[in-house]
């Protein structure tokens, strides 16, 4: 596999467990009567929660995780990406 392909296949491995509880909340039940906006932040809380869930992984220095990118830029974007969770 080339080194894009498999940076491909992470990055969409990666956006799938931060989407992954906001599919879990639409197989649910409908809400209590809530505006758009209520709802809205209440999905960004879970993404959130998935984003600072995933960090323990990125930092575990897997060597299948590591290896497309190198551990310097998985530490960057740990760095970048815990900044935007927190913000």
């Amino acid at each position: 596999m080339t080194y894009t392909a498999r940076s491909i296949v992470w990055i969409v491995i990666y956006l799938l467990f931060i989407l992954l509880p906001l599919f879990a909340l639409l197989a649910g039940s409908l809400p209590p009567a809530r505006d758009f906006w209520t709802e809205f932040s209440a999905a960004l809380g879970y993404s959130g929660l998935a984003i600072m869930g995933l960090q323990f992984g990125l930092t575990a220095r897997f060597r299948y995780v590591t290896e497309p990118w190198g551990e310097d830029v998985i530490y960057h974007f740990h760095r970048r990406i815990s900044l935007f969770a927190v913000a």
